[in-house]
């Protein structure tokens, strides 16, 4: 009997020392092919995606992928071409945050255009993106999807964010 309430006590104590840990989690998440209208294509949009955790609850998720210029899937981007043809670098963002404790995505926006980046309105590419099979298997329907783009020349390599309680991170 004493060995399990050893045990319980371990338990506990280890539960609540875990739960108050905050960690980043980071790996790429991939969106193999893609098909618009009459085209289709191979080629793969390649997130990099930085998770945020409270104790084991997700507090904020960030994707970015790199759009380049040569990319099959800017067919996805519809009407914003001509927003999008201004862009020296175009990277696509999907934000999750939970919605009961973390900071407003606003304010994760408002870093990042500090730092030289402007959103573009992406609604054509959300679609295409939301219809594509990965985002139903990772459930990525609750994730804003945003573009964001560089311009004035020189090339920015870094899209750093800062979130209260974690260490800053590059987002590229």
């Amino acid at each position: 009997m004493k060995f399990v309430w050893g045990f319980l006590l371990v338990a506990l104590i280890g539960c609540s020392t875990y739960r108050g840990q905050n960690r980043i989690q980071e790996n790429t998440v991939k969106f193999p092919g893609g098909v618009y209208k009459d085209l289709s294509w191979d080629d793969s949009l390649v997130f990099k995606r930085t998770q945020f955790f409270i104790g084991a609850t997700l507090y904020y998720d960030v994707l970015a992928a790199p759009l380049n210029s040569g990319s099959p899937f800017l067919n996805w981007v519809g009407d914003a071409k001509d927003e999008v043809a201004k862009c020296d670098r175009l990277y696509v963002l999907m934000l999750y945050r939970n919605i009961r404790r973390a900071v407003p995505q606003r304010n994760v926006i408002s870093q990042v255009e500090a730092q030289g980046w402007s959103v573009v309105s992406l609604h054509d590419f959300e679609r295409n993106l939301r219809e594509h099979y990965v985002t139903d298997e990772m459930h990525f329907l609750g994730h804003k999807v945003i573009g964001l783009c560089h311009t004035g020349g020189g090339e920015s390599n870094e899209m750093e964010l800062f979130l209260p309680g974690f260490k800053r991170v590059d987002l590229l």
